[in-house]
């Protein structure tokens, strides 16, 4: 049987041949033909399925498994390898969400964690498929065995013969991890208690003289009565030096990707 005649059938859904054949535009005996994989259809009768059904001409051919006709859908489903439902809840959520969402988003697929996660998901589900169908055949044997008369001890306990289980846990545990790992990448706390003077102002990446500078500027005016006041003025001052930084360091960049 061929994919076009799986395909007919499955998009007739539970339309009668006569119902479909008579919205298509064909003879019921026609579709039925088709379905059963005795005559193929011209490229006339293959739009007007199309059209009907909602459907590209790849997919109905066996072609491609993408059964939208959106050109830019089909295309980035080639592209990315994504399934037809996965392009269209990123386009349907890109109207929901920010682009803040979609730029931590592509942060995430940029990493190489992100595809590792999407392989460590693979092979829990491939693996604990395996473990379950094992276990069901061996507990279908031993209630098959017991009412057959096979005594308990002839009946084998259930082995793990290929660990499944265990490569499961790892793979629940590796998974866990690269979780934490996509959280460390938008997480930016840290314990900046652990650097020395020089250090912390090494890993600022601000110059020793500017911090002198600060110094000087406010070691006359300070007071017990305006400390508060001078350190949310140095807090500024240093905050305004990291964004003049910050925003030299990323016009670097994108000289760099230009």
């Amino acid at each position: 049987m061929s994919l076009l005649s799986e395909r007919l059938k499955q998009l007739r859904g539970n339309l009668t041949q006569t119902e479909a054949a008579e919205k298509i535009g064909i003879t019921a005996q026609t579709l039925g033909r088709y379905e059963n994989d005795q005559r193929k259809p011209d490229s006339e009768v293959i739009v007007m399925l199309c059209k009907h059904y909602g459907v590209s001409a790849d997919y109905l051919l066996g072609l491609s498994d993408v059964k939208t006709v959106d050109a830019d859908i089909h295309a980035a489903c080639k592209v990315t390898g994504l399934s037809e439902d996965a392009v269209q809840a990123l386009v349907d959520n890109h109207k929901k969400y920010d682009e803040d969402c979609f730029d931590a988003l592509s942060y995430v697929i940029e990493s190489d964690i992100f595809y590792k996660l999407g392989e460590s998901f693979f092979y829990l589900f491939y693996n604990s498929k395996r473990f379950h169908n094992a276990l069901i055949n061996s507990r279908i044997a031993e209630m098959i065995g017991t009412e057959i008369g096979i005594s308990d001890a002839k009946l084998l306990e259930f082995e793990d013969e290929g660990g499944l289980d265990e490569i499961c846990d790892v793979l629940r545990y590796r998974i866990s991890r690269y979780t934490e790992s996509i959280s460390d990448m938008f997480d930016y706390r840290e314990d900046l208690s652990k650097f020395s003077k020089e250090e912390f102002i090494e890993y600022l990446h601000i110059a020793p003289a500017e911090i002198d500078n600060l110094r000087k500027k406010y070691a006359e005016d300070v007071t017990e009565e305006n400390a508060d006041i001078i350190l949310e003025q140095i807090k500024d001052h240093i905050k305004k030096i990291l964004e003049a930084k910050e925003a030299e360091s990323n016009e670097k960049n994108d000289n760099t990707e230009e």
